[in-house]
């Protein structure tokens, strides 16, 4: 089940993306979402997508991503 996208989610999500703007990173903005969504929640991101690590070590490694 897709997990609903809410205004907390938003919030972090347009924190992310300019974080990763400041540091001239570019990754897919639905990356960015999703990403948003699983620290929100406090979940893990399992994944091929090498964006997920970008966008970690530049939001201070604040979730756990395992690339599969």
């Amino acid at each position: 089940t897709p997990l609903p996208f809410t205004f907390r989610d938003s919030r972090k999500a347009s924190t992310i993306y300019r974080t990763l703007k400041k540091a001239g990173k570019k990754v897919n903005v639905a990356d960015v979402l999703i990403y948003a969504q699983a620290a929100e929640r406090g979940l893990a991101i399992l994944t091929k997508d090498g964006d997920f690590s970008v966008i970690n070590d530049c939001n201070k490694r604040e979730l756990e991503i395992v690339k599969l």
